[in-house]
């Protein structure tokens, strides 16, 4: 068994806390990154656009971020697993990537490119 010591602030006092773990704790613990860019038909980067991801080996199930500027995301620190992303930005058909591969230390790229929504078409 592993010990370690965390110092923690607590009302302006540092206190150490002892904890117990194995080799394969928090600070042990493998991840990966998963990363990509949004654009639209014409290559243009997509601002604004909301990426959910989902995965059973996401603590809470689910991640939701929003594509900068450059139409880029990136969910780090998450642990190797299974992966799926779903993207939606209004104007746009929902576009989806599904069992993307993380593994420890890698970065797993899931690049979409958006196809316009026409009248009519998906509650537009």
């Amino acid at each position: 068994m592993i010990h370690r010591r965390r110092f923690v602030q607590v009302g302006g006092v540092i206190a150490a806390a002892l904890l117990a773990g194995t080799a394969g704790s928090a600070a042990a613990q493998a991840t990966g990154e998963l990363a990509g860019l949004v654009t639209g038909p014409d290559g243009a980067p997509l601002a604004g656009a909301i990426v959910t991801v989902t995965s059973a080996d996401l603590e809470s199930g689910e991640a939701s971020l929003t594509t900068d500027a450059a139409g880029r995301y990136t969910l780090g620190q998450i642990p190797p697993g299974l992966y799926d992303v779903t993207v939606e930005l209004q104007g746009y058909r929902k576009g989806s990537l599904a069992t993307l591969k993380v593994e420890d230390g890698r970065t797993t790229q899931a690049d979409l490119v958006l196809e316009r929504r026409f009248g009519g078409e998906d509650g537009y």
